[in-house]
């Protein structure tokens, strides 16, 4: 279908025409495949894929914003996602306590937690040391956070 795709026009001829160039990719032995996510991919349920890219080892490498962590961790924490209804204003969702992402809002209650677990990473990092993510989620990750949530 993606093949297919390429005798189209617009986006449809770009994602036949990408096709191919990831099937390059993945086929080349001595390709490194470095991903880049911009925006709220996990907003948009792409985090599946994304892990399936990582587990086939078609991708080697991600590089995203701050975006594609955040949302994702909050997912990952439990806060849902919702589809804003038809009509909604911002106004009403700033009222009611959602913040806008594209077509999806997200509570307002989820960021600020999300903000003070961020916080509280860099308060325990000492400040001389770079910090990735490989180094502070393993120790202050989700699992551990949610198990010291459920106790309090």
């Amino acid at each position: 279908m993606l093949r297919a795709m390429q005798s189209m026009a617009f986006g449809a001829r770009s994602l036949g025409d990408a096709a191919d160039v990831l099937y390059a990719m993945v086929t080349d032995p001595q390709c490194k495949v470095i991903l880049t996510l911009a925006g709220a991919v996990t907003i948009a349920k792409l985090d599946l894929i994304i892990a399936e890219m990582i587990e086939r080892g078609i991708v080697h490498c991600i590089i995203s914003t701050g975006a594609v962590l955040c949302h994702g961790f909050n997912a990952e924490r439990g806060s849902p996602h919702f589809k804003i209804p038809a009509g909604k204003s911002d106004e009403w969702l700033y009222e009611s306590g959602y913040n806008r992402i594209y077509d999806t809002a997200e509570t307002e209650y989820a960021m600020d937690e999300l903000e003070d677990i961020v916080l509280d990473i860099l308060d325990h990092h000492p400040a001389e040391v770079t910090l990735c993510i490989r180094i502070s989620l393993p120790h202050w990750g989700v699992i551990s956070w949610k198990k010291d949530r459920a106790m309090a």
